[in-house]
């Protein structure tokens, strides 16, 4: 081992070593940096014009799907309609539309939670479609969560 040879090489190795892990550390944190940014820049590029949040989730509690959304316009007086759909995903790629929630609507947000009886061991999608309205101006936008029920 080239740090156990003599006293001066032991301090050369210190600060060999010190350095090195300096340098891991430089390189660490540069591809943090570089991930946070694409990150950042994909964000960015998802916004939309009217609609400043939409999340959507699916949980599972036993062979309960929770499916929840949450959007938030940009106007506190803008008009939102939404659908959403629980879905299974079969084993041969096929989907079958469990539940359909129609005619959700609010002014400014919207939040919704539901439950339905799934079974384990099957996966889901729960995907939304909404439209923000603000004046004669509107966009759609949509989000979903898959997850398998455990």
């Amino acid at each position: 081992m080239l740090c156990n040879v003599k006293e001066v090489e032991g301090k050369f190795c210190s600060t060999f070593q010190e350095r090195r892990f300096s340098m891991k550390k430089r390189v660490i944190s540069l591809v943090l940096v570089a991930i946070l940014f694409a990150t950042m820049s994909t964000y960015a590029l998802a916004r939309w014009q009217h609609t400043s949040v939409f999340n959507t989730a699916l949980g599972f509690s036993g062979t309960t799907a929770n499916c929840t959304f949450y959007i938030e316009a940009h106007n506190n007086s803008a008009l939102i309609t939404a659908t959403a759909r629980l879905i299974r995903i079969n084993a041969n790629g096929t989907e079958t539309v469990l539940r359909t929630w129609s005619g959700l609507s609010g002014t400014g947000w919207l939040a919704f939670s539901d439950t339905h009886t799934v079974t384990r061991g099957l996966t889901y999608r729960f995907e939304v479609s909404a439209t923000v309205r603000v004046g004669q101006s509107s966009e759609r936008v949509s989000d979903s969560s898959t997850a398998r029920c455990p």
